[in-house]
C-alpha cells in the first residue's frame, strides 16, 4: 500500500476514483513545481497569489466526480502549500468551473472562465469526456 493510500479515506470507493484523486494531486505538484520554475522573483508581488481553477463537471452525469473526488484534492493540496508557506512567497487560491458534462456546454463555459480569470497559473481536473474540446482553448492561452 502506497504512501497515499494509506493517507486517504479510499474504503468504498471505486478503484477508477482513487486514480483521478491521486491524478489530481499529482497535477497540483506538477503545475506547483511549473509555477515555480517559470517565476523570476522581481516580476510580481510575492503577494500576489497563483490561482487554480478545478474545471471539472458539478453536474450532470460525471457530478459525483468533480464534487466528491477532484475538488476535494485540490483543496486538500492547496491547504498545504498555503500552510508551508505559498508557492514562493505566493498563496495557492482554488476556484471552481462547472464542465457541465457535456462537450457542447463545456466550450462556453471554458471561455467565460478564461475571461473572467485572465490571470489563472493552471487548471485541473479536466474529465476526458470534455477534454478533448477544452484542453485546446486552454493551451491556445499557454495554461497547463
Amino acid at each position: 500500500m502506497s504512501v497515499i493510500e494509506r493517507a486517504m479515506p479510499w474504503k468504498g470507493f471505486p478503484r477508477r476514483y482513487k486514480g483521478s484523486a491521486i491524478t489530481v494531486a499529482l497535477s497540483l505538484l506538477a503545475a506547483t513545481a511549473a509555477a515555480c520554475g517559470s517565476s523570476s522573483g522581481s516580476s510580481g508581488s510575492a503577494a500576489s497569489p497563483l490561482t487554480f481553477d478545478v474545471y471539472s463537471n458539478f453536474t450532470g452525469a460525471q457530478a459525483s466526480s468533480g464534487e466528491n473526488f477532484i475538488l476535494p484534492g485540490a483543496r486538500l493540496g492547496a491547504k498545504a502549500i498555503n500552510d508551508a508557506g505559498g508557492i514562493l512567497g505566493h498563496r495557492v487560491n482554488i476556484i471552481t468551473t462547472d464542465g457541465l458534462s457535456d462537450p457542447a456546454d463545456a466550450v462556453p463555459t471554458a471561455q467565460r472562465l478564461l475571461a473572467q480569470h485572465s490571470g489563472l497559473t493552471g487548471i485541473i481536473g479536466i474529465g476526458s469526456d470534455i477534454a478533448p474540446v477544452v484542453v485546446p482553448i486552454f493551451n491556445s492561452h499557454q495554461i497547463p
